[in-house]
């Protein structure tokens, strides 16, 4: 497995050249949640999670999103807007020079992915998913699901998620579904493997280019 990727704190100002990536690592459960930063849209989802922890990390997520972009924008995190396309994937509205982004998280991780190109990135933490193997053969095909049947449970866990993230990060960056193979295969994806942390997996993709780790800065939010 590749070593957890090291995390700085941001600088004061934030400048993204056209060749670099930016990854976010937030910790939501240190997060400042302010619910008045979100749209009506973002509390009226936060509204139908009834599991309050499942709610908590939803409002932490777009919270941070909205700050994060806002060190980009140079505005307040509550005036951005969002347009959201066919598959849900948001993009900021009317601001030309706003960059790209992709956000994932899972429990109180999240991982939020900032670029000047259509980027996509997904990550999990290592643990077993029921029925992965029916996942495989439907939608990473037999042979795959054949070589994930001859290894042993812990490493079959951690291979499905890394191919699994992967397919994830490049429909994200694609702004399709998991299930849009043709619209997929219009595009040139390339993903790029990084472990968020201990225990986890993530994959990075960008649309029609490659993700080269060297031009990746790293930081965490909030930062000390």
């Amino acid at each position: 497995m590749q070593q957890p990727l090291t995390w700085n704190n941001r600088p004061k100002t934030i400048v993204l050249p056209h060749d670099e990536l930016h990854l976010w690592r937030v910790d939501l459960a240190a997060i400042e949640a302010d619910i008045g930063q979100l749209s009506d849209d973002e509390r009226e989802r936060a509204e139908r999670i009834s599991d309050k922890q499942l709610k908590q990390r939803f409002i932490s997520s777009r919270c941070s999103l909205r700050q994060i972009l806002a060190c980009y924008i140079g505005c307040h995190p509550a005036t951005i807007n969002f347009n959201y396309g066919e598959k849900g994937k948001p993009t900021v509205a009317a601001v030309a020079s706003a960059p790209q982004f992709n956000m994932s998280h899972a429990d109180d991780l999240a991982i939020i992915a900032i670029s000047d190109q259509a980027i996509g990135v997904d990550i999990e933490p290592i643990r077993s998913r029921r029925g992965m193997l029916r996942v495989a053969r439907r939608l990473m095909g037999e042979t795959f699901a054949h070589q994930l049947e001859t290894l042993d449970p812990d490493h079959q866990t951690e291979v499905f998620l890394q191919r699994w993230t992967e397919l994830e990060a490049c429909v994200k960056a694609a702004g399709a579904g998991v299930f849009d193979q043709r619209l997929l295969q219009q595009h040139t994806i390339h993903a790029c493997p990084f472990q968020p942390a201990a225990g986890w997996v993530g994959n990075l993709a960008l649309l029609d280019d490659t993700p080269q780790e060297k031009k990746w800065l790293t930081f965490t939010w909030p930062s000390t």
